[in-house]
């Protein structure tokens, strides 16, 4: 009986590497073929290599959500390393034979509860969360709502819980469900706007809402642009933009009196002038629509690194905040050791992203007798 266990092992083996590969069945002349075993919880770029003796293979995986890898069955050695947009790399090293790779994985059983909130008895979802983070990421692109835009979630129906944001981070709790928060589009006869071939931009507002959701569609064309003085000096208090949106030219809400502003991460051109002038806009929602590019890389490290101060909120710390001369250049242990009375929060981040943000909300995170040593880097060359 075992004998034919392993024999069909080995005809499975042969089949799949005469058929992978567009099923040319074809190596080059001493080249050897691996091929990583398709299973539940994880898609690849491609499931076979062709190297020569001695060369590595390497893999690209995109983990589905919930799920992580646990190990990695190959014969010889192997890496797996993350790289961006939440993506592993599997490197098998030194590969001298045709072999199948098959990867471990496992499902968390910790699970968020999303219910739409529209009144649509429609039944909610729940959805696995990853437990690599301190907090749990909620979901971005569950529901839609025509004539809605969704502003994010909240643990109340009625939005007088914790609100988070769409993709944004919230603490671990036993059976929590985040409810649907959306906002009714404003009017379509009070705006004006220019229709091109893939879509409409914006050129002027006639209301005076108290709240102004921006609609993600006019005349049946998605809302791409916001033209230059549409909402010049508009009363609005709350500005809600859609997901549908990629351009805010310059001077935009030149001068409006917002205080609260809702946009998403796909906007492609925005700059400090479109809200030139809002002396009063205070609170910014950013809401994640794009799927994240920088996950599991040196970029995506600060939400980890402010997910450990806010979890250090009460207690005495040092926090390091600059560049990649505080990432690595800084001794944390030593620091530890020779300050036993304090945390220690290394907040080095990449030199180039707005320093000043961050710092705004690291300081919101730190309290009396707390320490921040502030390195910042400054960029000396001509280009």
């Amino acid at each position: 009986m075992r004998r034919r266990a392993w024999l069909f092992a080995w005809v499975v083996l042969l089949v799949l590497l005469l058929t992978a590969c567009g099923g040319s069945g074809k190596l080059g002349a001493g080249s050897v073929r691996i091929v990583l075993e398709e299973g539940e919880g994880f898609t690849a770029e491609d499931y076979t290599r062709t190297v020569m003796p001695g060369q590595d293979a390497a893999f690209t995986i995109q983990c589905a959500d919930g799920y992580a890898v646990d190990g990695v069955q190959c014969r010889g050695e192997y890496t797996l390393e993350p790289t961006t947009g939440g993506r592993l790399v599997l490197t098998v090293s030194a590969v001298r034979y045709s072999t199948v790779v098959s990867l471990v994985l496992s499902r968390s059983d910790t699970m968020i509860r999303y219910d739409p909130n529209d009144g649509s008895a429609t039944e909610p979802t729940e959805l696995p969360v990853s437990n690599a983070h301190l907090r749990w990421n909620t979901a971005t692109d569950l529901f839609t709502r025509p004539d809605w835009t969704q502003t994010g979630w909240n643990t109340r129906p009625d939005g007088a819980g914790i609100a988070v944001g769409l993709g944004s981070r919230i603490d671990p709790a036993e059976d929590l469900t985040l409810y649907a928060q959306w906002s009714p589009w404003t009017p379509a006869d009070r705006f004006t706007w220019t229709a091109y071939a893939d879509g409409v931009s914006i050129t002027g507002y006639a209301g005076d809402e108290s709240v102004l959701t921006v609609p993600g569609e006019l005349d049946g064309l998605p809302v791409r642009g916001i033209a230059s003085g549409a909402f010049a000096g508009a009363t609005c208090a709350t500005v809600i933009l859609p997901d549908t949106l990629y351009t805010l030219e310059d001077g935009a809400f030149q001068d409006a009196v917002l205080t609260e502003l809702y946009l998403f991460d796909n906007i492609r051109t925005l700059s400090d002038e479109t809200f030139a002038g809002c002396e009063q806009l205070t609170t910014l929602h950013l809401n994640a629509i794009e799927k994240p590019v920088f996950s599991g890389s040196y970029y995506d490290t600060f939400p980890d690194k402010m997910d450990r101060l806010r979890s250090l909120r009460d207690a005495q710390k040092i926090v390091l905040f600059g560049g990649s001369s505080v990432r690595f250049g800084f001794d944390s242990p030593a620091l530890d050791a020779a300050f036993p009375e304090y945390d220690v929060v290394n907040l080095g981040v990449f030199a180039y992203t707005n320093a000043k943000p961050e710092l705004d909300m690291i300081r919101a995170y730190m309290g009396k007798g707390d320490i921040l040593i502030h390195t910042p880097e400054f960029d000396i060359s001509e280009s």
